[in-house]
């Protein structure tokens, strides 16, 4: 069903009726670049992201916090050069200098009540894609289906199994880059300088790529991978699913009896789930060891009752029994498009009434 986007002269418009009319086009706030009217990108972008923010929209003072730890956490995954550096001629004369720009964004508790803004400094991958072009296959990063999480939480009911979420800071940044894949890049507007020197501007030779590089998630994946597959004591020893590459295991056997591990990753969120025996959870908290002193990860506790994977909420009811529901998107969804609270509605609809969109 198309969406209601656009009313003019009591009428209204979906997107596919947008495109197609090109009166529009000589509107003084049509965008060009977007193909729609800069004030319609803008309403729905309020409409369906309102959390989401542009670094235009980042000015205020409320976000300089999170810029300022954003570039505190940087530091360790760049080297400052200048255009005339050695070390980064070569890369220059290959993908040019690539300007960074600020992504911003409010994260939500799930009562849905802000808990805190978090900038991001992005690379702007239109520029760097110019020069740097990877096909399909070497952007492509396995994450978790959602088969995979539910039939993770079925076995976890099914042997009475532990668990332990992880997540890991700054992912991207974490990945194991070849020279060909590294990036000097500008900093982010509002923390560019120049060497007082040599009078030239200070740049970042990356050391772990940016998000808004094209491969950025797939450097990181196969970083990720190579060493959960790595065996002890430099690696986990687990074995990646052929049916998920997302997913990684080690026991079980043939009869189910023997001890048994498994690993899910969806980019930057992992979980843990072990067998309830001392050799089992044994094997996790030395797994959730190494991975803490290989990469920056933190964790909760071991069987927390509530956790919010992807956005749903996974509710463990007991050793035995996990509930999976996504209450806390169903409440936003409610908020942002319902016009009236939830219970005022019918707790079934039976035949959908028809809507009028010319009257919204």
């Amino acid at each position: 069903m198309d969406m209601l986007l656009y009313s003019r002269d009591g009428g209204a418009c979906t997107w596919q009726e947008l495109f197609d009319d090109d009166s529009r086009a000589g509107s003084p706030h049509y965008c060009d670049d977007l193909g729609v009217s800069l004030d319609l990108y803008l309403a729905a972008k309020g409409k369906s992201s309102p959390d989401i923010f542009t670094e235009r929209q980042m000015k205020g003072k409320e976000w300089d916090p999170s810029k300022d730890l954003e570039m505190r956490q940087l530091q360790p995954h760049y080297l400052e050069v200048t255009a005339s550096d050695p070390r980064a001629k070569a890369i220059i004369s290959r993908s040019g200098i690539v300007d960074t720009m600020w992504a911003g964004r409010i994260k939500r508790k799930p009562d849905l009540s802000v808990d805190k803004y978090k900038a991001r400094c992005v690379l702007r991958g239109d520029i760097h894609s110019r020069k740097y072009s990877v096909d399909a296959n070497a952007r492509h990063v396995p994450t978790e289906r959602d088969e995979t999480m539910l039939a993770t939480k079925a076995v976890r009911s099914r042997r009475g199994q532990d668990s332990l979420e992880l997540d890991v800071s700054n992912a991207y940044l974490q990945g194991k880059q070849r020279s060909d894949e590294q990036v000097v890049t500008r900093p982010p507007p509002g923390y560019r300088r120049v060497d007082e020197r040599t009078g030239e501007e200070v740049l970042w030779l990356m050391l772990g790529p940016l998000y808004g590089q094209g491969d950025a998630g797939a450097i990181w994946n196969r970083t990720f991978n190579e060493f959960v597959t790595q065996p002890p004591p430099d690696g986990l020893g687990l074995a990646r699913s052929d049916y998920d590459p997302a997913l990684y295991s080690k026991g079980g056997g043939e009869d189910g009896k023997a001890d048994m591990m498994s690993l899910t990753v969806y980019v930057d969120d992992i979980e843990l789930c072990n067998d309830p025996t001392p050799t089992a959870r044994a094997e996790r908290a030395q797994a959730a060891k190494r991975m803490v002193t290989r990469f920056k990860m933190t964790h909760g506790e071991v069987n927390q009752a509530e956790t919010h994977p992807l956005g749903s909420t996974v509710t463990r009811l007991g050793q035995y029994a996990t509930r999976v529901g996504n209450p806390t998107y169903v409440k936003k969804m409610v908020e942002r498009y319902l016009t009236k609270p939830l219970d005022s509605y019918p707790a079934k609809w039976g035949e959908i009434p028809a809507v009028s969109y010319t009257h919204l």
